[in-house]
């Protein structure tokens, strides 16, 4: 199960900002965005979704308007604004927001608004659970960088740290449903939304370097191909 959202910002580019930083999020579902309150209120009543992400200031009706309306016809929707505009964040408490996101977009943030909502919705598709030193570690996807099999042991490296995990990586990959990890090697399973760059390693590989860690990957040379495409559909 994912978020079914719906995005509005009067700015095109601004809008597929933010169209493509939620696709990167495996909790959710973009159904439908627009530039067009008059549009986006029309498909909010007609689809009835579980998350809007919307601008504020917009011409002809604004997004704490458009929220005003909304609620009257579905009160529970979750709703968070992503804005340049700060003076707004009173009103915004008003229609009872679950999150005021300054531009530019910050997708960590975004991340954490969009796991607290799924963990209040009760959407559990995001994470996985492994043992490791005889205790059970809930992992959310968006806090996977890789998983990695060396010497004999399986090490799980996330936003939080390092785990050891009692599971061999074929066990591990068969528990994760995620369209954005990719096994990049032999010995590899990664996130493809954490990966910076890719680097010459040696003469069959390649080293993978992923954003807010130091830690890297290995990629099969033969897989470049394969993994770059991947890498351009997000």
């Amino acid at each position: 199960m994912k978020l079914r959202t719906i995005v509005v910002d009067d700015q095109d580019e601004l809008r597929s900002i933010a169209v493509k930083a939620l696709q990167q999020i495996d909790l959710v579902d973009v159904i439908y965005s627009t530039c067009e309150p008059a549009d986006f209120l029309k498909a909010v009543l007609s689809e009835k979704p579980d998350l809007l992400i919307m601008d504020i200031d917009m011409p002809d009706m604004n997004g704490i308007e458009l929220a005003e309306k909304i609620q009257s016809e579905l009160p529970d929707i979750e709703i968070v604004y992503v804005t340049s505009h700060d003076e707004y964040i009173r009103d915004a408490i008003s229609v009872y927001a679950t999150d005021f996101i300054t531009k530019p977009l910050d997708q960590a943030r975004l991340c954490e608004t969009i796991e607290r909502i799924a963990r209040k919705l009760n959407i559990t598709g995001s994470a996985f659970e492994i043992r490791s030193n005889k205790s059970t570690v809930l992992i959310c996807i968006n806090e996977l960088f890789f998983v990695e099999a060396q010497n004999k042991k399986v090490l799980v490296h996330t936003t939080k740290g390092i785990y050891e995990a009692d599971h061999s990586l074929k066990e591990i990959i068969a528990m994760i449903e995620s369209q954005h990890m990719y096994q990049s090697g032999r010995s590899f399973y990664i996130n493809l939304t954490k990966v910076n760059s890719v680097v010459p390693f040696n003469r069959t590989s390649l080293e993978i370097t992923f954003n807010g860690t130091e830690n890297t990957a290995l990629l099969s040379k033969k897989q470049y191909d394969e993994f770059r495409d991947l890498i351009k559909q997000l």
